[in-house]
């Protein structure tokens, strides 16, 4: 059971979906005012497909046995040095959104 972390491609969005949706299924199981329609699998497929394909993103997925067990997709910031973000923002850091990642709760933390 080796975990293989690999760049994030089509392939990889159906499982990615089915991990934010469950993630938002537990997130919304605490704070339910959360909104449930990011709970479907289609409506979670739409999010980490416009975050993947957002500018400067790069994005990753962990597969154990070629199942995704996990994503990671972040968008890189540059700010202008005379911008107000740059008193925040450290040159190239990246931002990652709220659906730009998930990992499965039953292992997707054991890293070999």
């Amino acid at each position: 059971m080796s975990l293989a972390v690999v760049p994030f491609t089509d392939e990889h969005l159906a499982g990615a979906a089915a991990l934010l949706a469950a993630r938002h299924r537990a997130d919304r199981a605490r704070v339910p005012a959360l909104p449930a329609r990011f709970e479907q699998v289609e409506v979670a497929r739409g999010v980490v497909e416009t975050t993947v394909g957002w500018p400067r993103t790069a994005a990753v997925a962990a597969l154990r046995d070629g199942r995704v067990v996990g994503f990671l997709a972040g968008a890189v910031l540059l700010p202008r040095p005379t911008s107000r973000n740059a008193r925040f923002l450290q040159p190239r850091c990246a931002f990652v959104s709220h659906g730009g990642h998930a990992a499965d709760p039953a292992g997707g933390c054991d890293l070999p």
